[in-house]
């Protein structure tokens, strides 16, 4: 959590809604002494940011500065308990990590947005990359996290009369490794004709995650197109039911 130290010639609740995009109010402030023998009472507003994410000076709605606010001072709050993980191509491709959420774009290069998200990848991060990879064998993406997790993968099943962007067959090879096909409809992301299979493996803590991205299809072609949607979620507390009675179906 980053927590901004204003002047309190505001309340912080009015600088909360003039820099908006996630800032918060908050009650309790410091008390700062300007000049000798004067005491006054601060304006605090926050934002919890993930881990490694880039924070910029607040904007208005159209982009622009705000007016000159005098930030007195930045205090970042560490905790250490939070969920972090990456997602790294072995071409050196580090895929974008955001907090998944509805209507939050599916990928880098494109304006489609997750439309709906099943229960069991809600408070996950999604990891984007472009909306169709080309893939060839070899290649392979490495999932890392701070705690034990579970991937979950969204891979072209069906698009209406043409092939599936599938990588070959790429589900196939990866119930052979271990992963589960999902029970849950994947999300949708604004294209009726496109249809995604959802599947899922578990990571324990302290182990790395390889997931080829491609399959063993016969194809002429040296790439085949893939298209790749990932989130992954940490296993807290609040998910130890489930992932319980997985190791019992």
């Amino acid at each position: 959590v980053v927590y901004a130290l204003l002047p309190a010639s505001s309340p912080a609740a009015e600088y909360a809604a003039r820099w908006g995009n996630g800032w918060e109010a908050r009650d309790e402030a410091p008390l700062w002494q300007p000049e000798e023998g004067l005491k006054a009472r601060l304006a605090v507003v926050a934002k919890r940011i993930l881990p490694r994410e880039l924070l910029g000076v607040p904007c208005t709605s159209d982009g622009s500065a705000l007016e000159e606010t005098e930030v007195l001072g930045l205090v970042v709050k560490v905790d250490e308990e939070a969920f972090d993980a990456s997602v790294e191509c072995n071409n050196g491709l580090e895929l974008a990590r955001n907090q998944v959420k509805e209507t939050g774009l599916a990928w880098t290069d494109r304006q489609n947005r997750l439309a709906w998200i099943p229960e069991c990848m809600r408070g996950g991060l999604q990891f984007r990359g472009p909306h169709e990879i080309l893939t060839r064998p070899g290649l392979s993406l490495r999932i890392r996290a701070t705690a034990a997790c579970r991937a979950f993968v969204m891979i072209e099943a069906n698009y209406k009369d043409l092939p599936p962007r599938n990588g070959r067959g790429l589900p196939e090879l990866l119930l052979q490794q271990g992963w589960s096909l999902e029970t849950a409809p994947a999300p949708a992301w604004q294209d009726a004709a496109s249809t995604l299979k959802l599947l899922s493996k578990r990571c324990p803590e302290g182990q790395e995650l390889l997931m080829p991205l491609c399959g063993e299809e016969e194809d002429t072609r040296m790439e085949t197109p893939l298209l790749l949607m990932m989130v992954v979620v940490g296993l807290g507390p609040e998910r130890l039911g489930e992932e319980m009675r997985r190791s019992f179906s």
